[in-house]
C-alpha cells in the first residue's frame, strides 16, 4: 500500500508538481539520480511488481537511446573523444545527453506515478470545484468511448448471429460494416437524449448546487502539501540564481554545492522520503491488523 493513493487529489497535484518542478529545473545529476531514485520505488510500489519492472526497463532502454542520439547529432563542444567521419563526439555533447535524459526519464516517471494515483474520480473532483460544467463534459467524454466499443461489439455480434453480416466479399463486408456503424450511430443519438432528459430532470440547469465529496483532507495532506509548497519555491529560488545549473558548452562546468542546491536536495529528498516512510507504516498497520 502507498500512502500517495491514499492522499487527497489536490495533495497529490501539489506534491507531483514539486517533483516534476525538481527534475525540470535542477540539472545536477546527483538530484536528479535521487529524483529518479525514489520515483522508480514510489513507482514499484504502485503498480504491480512485473509491469513496472517492465516499464521501467523500457524507460532504461529509452534513456540509453537519448544519450547515445544526442551526440550524433550534437557537436558541440572542445573535448572531442572520437571522430566518425569526420564529425567529433565530444564529452560535452555526451554529458548533455545523459543529463537530459535523466531530467526527462524522471518527468516521465513522476508523470507515470500522477496517472496512477489520480484516478478519474479525482480528477473529475478538482475540475468539478472550479468549472462543475468541465466536470461533467469530461465524465461523459471518459465514459463515451468504452460505451462505444462495448456497443459496437453487440450490434456486430447480433448482425452475425442473426446472419447479416456477410464477409463473402469485400464490398459485402464494408456494406455489413456500414450498416454495424449505422446501428451504432442511431443508439448512440438515442442514449445522449436520454442523458440530456435525465440531467433537466435531476436539476443540472439549477444554480447554487452543492457537491458530494468523499475526500477528506487530513493532517498528511497538510503535512505533504506544506513540504511540496516549501518544495517548489526551493526549487524557484535555486533557479533564480546565477551559476547553479552546469554549463555543457564550449565546456562541461559542474557548480560547486552551495547553500541553494544543497537545500533543494534536503526538501526534494524528505518529501519523497517522507511519502515511502508514511507508505511503511500503512503497510505495517494494515499487517498488525490482518493477525
Amino acid at each position: 500500500m502507498n500512502a500517495i493513493t491514499r492522499l487527497h487529489p489536490f495533495s497529490i497535484l501539489i506534491y507531483t508538481a514539486a517533483a516534476v518542478t525538481g527534475a525540470l529545473t535542477i540539472k545536477n545529476p546527483i538530484f536528479l539520480l535521487i529524483s529518479i531514485f525514489f520515483a522508480c520505488i514510489i513507482f514499484i510500489q504502485i503498480s504491480p511488481l512485473k509491469a513496472a519492472l517492465k516499464e521501467l526497463l523500457f524507460f532504461g532502454i529509452l534513456m540509453l537511446a537519448m544519450t547515445v542520439i544526442n551526440p550524433i547529432f550534437n557537436h558541440r563542444g572542445n573535448t572531442p573523444i572520437v571522430f566518425i567521419n569526420n564529425l567529433p563526439i565530444t564529452f560535452e555533447a555526451i554529458i548533455y545527453g545523459v543529463i537530459s535524459s535523466m531530467s526527462i526519464i524522471s518527468v516521465i516517471i513522476w508523470c507515470r506515478i500522477f496517472t496512477i494515483a489520480l484516478t478519474t474520480d479525482m480528477l473529475l473532483f478538482l475540475i468539478g470545484k472550479v468549472s462543475p460544467n468541465i466536470a461533467v463534459l469530461i465524465s461523459l467524454a471518459l465514459r463515451f468511448i468504452p460505451d462505444l466499443k462495448l456497443q459496437w461489439k453487440k450490434i456486430k455480434n447480433s448482425a452475425v448471429v442473426s446472419g447479416n453480416f456477410n464477409c463473402e466479399s469485400f464490398i459485402l463486408k464494408i456494406k455489413s460494416y456500414l450498416t454495424v456503424f449505422s446501428a451504432l450511430i442511431t443508439n448512440s443519438l438515442e442514449n445522449a437524449v436520454q442523458t440530456a432528459n435525465s440531467m433537466k430532470a435531476r436539476g443540472f440547469e439549477l444554480k447554487n448546487k452543492t457537491t458530494l465529496s468523499i475526500y477528506k483532507f487530513r493532517l498528511t495532506d497538510i503535512l505533504i502539501t506544506f513540504i511540496s509548497i516549501v518544495s517548489i519555491g526551493s526549487d524557484i529560488i535555486y533557479l533564480a540564481g546565477s551559476d547553479v545549473n552546469p554549463e555543457f558548452y564550449p565546456e562541461f562546468i559542474l557548480p560547486s554545492m552551495n547553500l541553494k542546491l544543497l537545500l533543494s536536495i534536503i526538501v526534494n529528498t524528505g518529501l519523497f522520503l517522507m511519502l515511502i516512510l508514511i507508505s511503511v507504516k500503512l503497510s505495517n498497520s494494515r499487517k498488525r491488523s490482518f493477525q
